[in-house]
């Protein structure tokens, strides 16, 4: 006897839910259980946005290439050197024609010793150092 009452209370339920949906029984559950899973996925899950090519990206794509980014990367230091050596070379010059005015002054002014060690070696030296420095600026300054 119980199990006709559950068998009754089914068939009135169904025939309840079919008069509300005008659809059967599985449907409406699978309608329900796709409803909440599309809901949760809504919640949980994020789509990466379409990633749109910028200016960047285009120049990246030729600069970067496989066939053209070796030869280009040669070209743009082979360009780097000469705009450097360019602009300092009359820096460099200028630097090393005061040392060696600098050492031809201490050489005529001071006893022979005192002269030679420092047009040979200290202003030598130091004037051979500071000669780098407009290159290496310049290098510095290009590349930043």
């Amino acid at each position: 006897m119980p199990d006709e009452e559950i068998l009754k209370a089914r068939d009135e339920s169904l025939a309840h839910l079919k008069s509300i949906y005008r659809d059967d029984a599985e449907t409406i559950i699978a309608d329900a259980r796709y409803g909440f899973i599309s809901g949760l996925l809504k919640d949980v899950l994020s789509k990466p946005p379409v990633e749109q090519l910028t200016l960047s990206d285009k120049i990246d794509r030729i600069l970067v290439n496989r066939w053209l980014g070796i030869p280009l990367l040669l070209l743009v230091i082979f360009a780097l050197f000469q705009f450097v050596f360019a602009l300092s070379s009359p820096l460099m010059d200028w630097i090393s024609q005061f040392f060696d005015w600098l050492a031809d002054f201490a050489i005529g002014v001071s006893p022979e010793w005192l002269g030679s060690l420092l047009a040979n070696g200290v202003l030598g030296g130091v004037g051979t150092v500071l000669t780098f420095i407009p290159p290496i600026f310049l290098m510095f300054i290009a590349i930043s």
